[in-house]
C-alpha cells in the first residue's frame, strides 16, 4: 500500500517476554492485535519471530519489529564467527 509513515515500539523484559507495545500509523488498530495477544499469553519475542504472516500484509510489520530486536546480537564476535562459518558452508 506504500504507506511508510509510522512507528512500532515493543517493550520486552530481560527474558525477552513481551510486556507492551505501541503502534502509530496507518492500520495501527489492526496491527496491535498480535501484540495484545502476545502480552496476554506472556509470549517472547522469539515466538513472534517464528510467526509467518500472510505476505504482503500490514501484520508483517509486527514480525519485522520482533526480528529487529535481535539485530544487536549480530555485532558480537562469537555470532559473527558463526555467521561467517555458515556462509562458508553454504
Amino acid at each position: 500500500e506504500r504507506k511508510t509513515l509510522g512507528l512500532i515500539k515493543v517493550l520486552a523484559d530481560g527474558k525477552g517476554r513481551v510486556v507492551g507495545a505501541s503502534i502509530v500509523g496507518e492500520g495501527a488498530g489492526e496491527i496491535i492485535n498480535m501484540w495484545a495477544f502476545a502480552v496476554t499469553h506472556k509470549m517472547k519475542l522469539r515466538d513472534i519471530t517464528a510467526y509467518v504472516p500472510p505476505y504482503p500484509t500490514m501484520g508483517e510489520i509486527g514480525r519485522r519489529a520482533a526480528v529487529s530486536s535481535f539485530a544487536p546480537a549480530t555485532k558480537k564476535p562469537l555470532v559473527r564467527n558463526v555467521i561467517s562459518l555458515l556462509q562458508k558452508l553454504g
